[in-house]
């Protein structure tokens, strides 16, 4: 029997377009102004005797831009949002949301040769699995 596609990088998408208005995109090499999404290292889990497996993920949500006001405008509506969320649906049942978590506030993470700076904000979210 085939495992189902986690689906809860777009989940995070849909919720976060629905909740702020803002839509952000999976990946990192995006267009310039345009919001993404990627996983970051160091996800974790741990399974019981019943096989329920209770993952930590991490995740980015970065956004490259030459407009430092519509980085942290953005950046910070997002960081609002997720600081309230208390529900995120998955649509093909691969996960059970519990709790979400912003680990920090939006920061500057590099500037290239043409003045566009990369904005990223870090948070993870813990989520149910049943294998």
């Amino acid at each position: 029997m085939a495992k189902t596609q986690l689906d809860l990088k777009k989940a995070l998408c849909n919720s976060i377009k629905q909740g702020t208005g803002l839509d952000v995109k999976p990946g990192f090499l995006l267009p310039v102004n345009q919001l993404g999404i990627v996983e970051n290292p160091g996800s974790s889990s741990t399974t019981d005797m019943a096989g329920i497996s209770t993952w930590n993920y991490n995740y980015s949500i970065t956004i490259k831009t030459a407009n430092r006001v519509l980085a942290a405008t953005d950046l910070n509506k997002i960081s609002d949002y997720l600081h309230g969320l208390n529900d995120l649906q998955s649509s093909n049942g691969s996960f059970i949301f519990n709790s979400i978590n912003v680990s920090s506030a939006p920061s500057e993470s590099m500037e290239d040769l043409k003045n566009n700076v990369t904005y990223s904000l870090d948070f993870s979210v813990q989520v149910i699995r049943k294998r």
